[in-house]
């Protein structure tokens, strides 16, 4: 009997008649570890240490290439602070007043301008690991989506290595995902409050509200619009109410600061003005204000006024569609409304981009950190991966054409292309978008899950 084992047994475990039970052991020890590993990944806090090291690696790359950027603005802007000036008044002060919140800690543990270039970074850096938690966290439930969240999170030090950590939109931004990840969990009275703090940080948050009150307006909840349009008003007025009482007149300064800025040479408009300039329609010149590089001319000039009103404008029909489509889509009355909002806002933003007289690569940020709540927004897992491989496309357009930013010569066709190219994938990311929207509108066929949204299947028997 033992002879017929033997021989029956493979050749390598003729001395080891053991071995096949060891075999099994290993296969099971194995597919142990392959379901810890599948565990893991699933869970969103595994992916968290990744993009802390990819910061690591962004903040050395600044130490080595020593490009600090508005960091040092930064700093002489706090500082001007505690010396006793008051911001707007007594100083030229671009920002709204919670900035120098942002600018003040990290001051707190900086000795000086090298000291405080770290802080900040470290600082931004925390920041923006929240945002990159907070995201993860809302589309955890779906492990494709968390993993392709995840790669565009940890991407996004890559394509914009300078200015998650050395501008303060990342803190913007922290306060806009804050307000969404609030709202899916059901804070809604805070979310409106970090919406504030966002537009207090920087302006152009309050834009995204239209996300929040287009919603309720187009569900006839005017009651609600009211409360969170008052909530959003009062608490930006708390935090604008300092240099109010000390001086009015220059409270908001930092508006018309921003409202003169000639067309930045990254902007959409300025495409059209090289196209322009090289048909021999109009001259073109540089001039450096504002703290950035913008075209000068008699059509720059000519239009410059306009395309803030274009803007609005543009906005404004946007608004004015998203409401009617959705009173005419009579499916989505019970679909979980944070869902909507993470489609409306990056078309919003992108609105914003394309129509703006300023395009600096910061932008970036906010569309990268945006476009994965669109993922997680969408039913349909075909689209989920094209705003995936558009994003990374976005991404990368952007990363070149920063990159040859400096130290170029604006009217070299090597530029001119690349800005190009960049501001083409953005337009045809907010068609995109747009597409996107309208595709989820005309699908009338819906049924709410707690969870997830699907397409109503019909049963085959």
């Amino acid at each position: 009997a033992e002879s017929t084992v033997i021989r029956q047994a493979p050749v390598s475990n003729l001395f080891h008649p053991t071995r096949v039970g060891n075999d099994r052991g290993k296969q099971t020890n194995m597919g142990d570890i392959r379901a810890r590993i599948r565990s893991a990944m699933a869970s969103h806090y595994v992916y968290l240490p990744a993009i802390a090291l990819i910061l690591v690696f962004a903040i050395s790359a600044i130490h080595m290439t020593d490009r600090w950027m508005d960091v040092d603005h930064y700093w002489n802007n706090i500082n001007d602070l505690l010396d006793g000036k008051m911001p707007y008044s007594d100083y030229v002060f671009e920002y709204p007043p919670f900035s120098l919140i942002v600018f003040l800690i990290p001051r707190l543990f900086s000795i000086d301008l090298n000291s405080f270039h770290y802080s900040f970074a470290i600082f931004s850096s925390l920041a923006y690991l929240a945002i990159s938690y907070m995201i993860l966290d809302m589309v955890k439930e779906n492990r494709k989506m968390l993993l392709l969240t995840a790669a565009i999170l940890m991407m996004m030090p890559l394509f914009d290595v300078y200015f998650i950590v050395t501008r303060n939109d990342t803190f913007a931004i922290l306060f806009v995902v804050a307000s969404l990840w609030l709202h899916r969990r059901g804070n809604v009275k805070m979310v409106y409050v970090m919406v504030a703090i966002a537009t207090m940080i920087k302006i152009y948050p309050v834009l995204l509200m239209i996300g929040y009150l287009a919603y309720d307006i187009a569900k006839r909840e005017y009651r609600s619009a009211f409360t969170s349009l008052m909530i959003f008003s009062v608490a930006c007025l708390v935090i604008e109410l300092p240099f109010l009482i000390t001086d009015p007149t220059s409270a908001f300064n930092y508006l018309t600061y921003h409202s003169e800025r000639p067309i930045q040479i990254e902007s959409v408009a300025s495409t059209f003005m090289y196209i322009a300039y090289f048909l021999g329609l109009t001259s073109l010149n540089y001039d450096s204000s504002s703290g950035s590089e913008n075209i000068v001319g008699w059509l720059p000039d000519l239009i410059r006024p306009c395309i803030s009103f274009v803007m609005l404008f543009a906005l404004m029909l946007l608004m004015i569609w998203i409401i009617k489509r959705f009173r005419e889509t009579t499916g989505w009355k019970d679909v979980d409304k944070t869902r909507i909002i993470c489609l409306i806002m990056p078309a919003i933003t992108l609105t914003f981009i394309v129509f703006n007289p300023v395009y600096s690569a910061q932008y970036m940020i906010w569309v990268l950190c945006l476009m994965p709540l669109v993922m997680w927004s969408l039913r349909d897992e075909r689209d989920q991966i094209s705003a995936y491989f558009i994003t990374i496309v976005f991404g990368l357009t952007s990363l070149i054409a920063s990159a040859n930013y400096s130290g170029m010569d604006f009217l070299l066709p090597k530029f001119i292309i690349l800005e190009g190219v960049k501001n083409i994938c953005t337009i045809a990311m907010l068609v995109f978008i747009i597409r996107l929207m309208k595709k989820e509108f005309d699908d009338k066929d819906v049924c709410v899950s707690t969870e997830r949204t699907y397409k109503t299947v019909p049963t085959v028997r």
